[in-house]
């Protein structure tokens, strides 16, 4: 039962279409923590249909993806569950633009958080907003400092948007 609900999250729901992106990290290997259209397999689906107020603030990101870089070894840190964000793989990865469009919020001055604490009044923490076709777009959690994409900007696909952090 249980993987038979999670193979289901591959499928949109029938109310959406996809939008092509291109992937915002490059070279390395990526694990999906979190993505589809389930809340068997995305915890972010939950505010699809929200049932408190924290669900309905983030509708938004009902169809968001977390992912997790690799080292050679397939673990995602240096050290067993370590607090400091820099001993994780993914932070300081360069983000790149999915899409040629434009910059539509920008947010910088969030500290990254120790592991696994959270922002609770910002969970996106730094970030970037693109309007790519129908879909807007977020890449949060970035590196507090790094986001060189300004508000109002037109970026083209692949252009650095900043670096992978750990903050909201």
């Amino acid at each position: 039962m249980l993987n038979e609900a999670a193979f289901s999250g591959r499928n949109l729901p029938s109310t959406r279409t996809a939008v092509d992106l291109v992937f915002p990290l490059r070279a390395g290997t990526y694990l999906v923590a979190n993505g589809g259209s389930t809340s068997t397999v995305n915890s972010h689906f939950l505010t699809w249909q929200p049932s408190t107020d924290r669900q309905r603030d983030y509708h938004g990101q009902s169809f968001g993806v977390d992912l997790v870089k690799l080292n050679r070894w397939g673990a995602s840190a240096r050290g067993w569950r370590p607090f400091r964000p820099t001993a994780y793989e993914i932070f300081g990865a360069s983000v790149h633009a999915p899409c040629s469009e434009e910059v539509l919020q920008v947010r910088n001055d969030m500290p990254d958080m120790r592991v696994p604490f959270l922002d609770e009044t910002a969970l996106e923490g730094n970030h970037v907003v693109l309007k790519c076709a129908e879909a807007i777009v977020i890449l949060a959690h970035m590196r507090r400092g790094s986001v060189i994409a300004s508000e109002g900007a037109i970026v083209e696909e692949s252009d650095l948007l900043g670096e992978a952090g750990n903050s909201g």
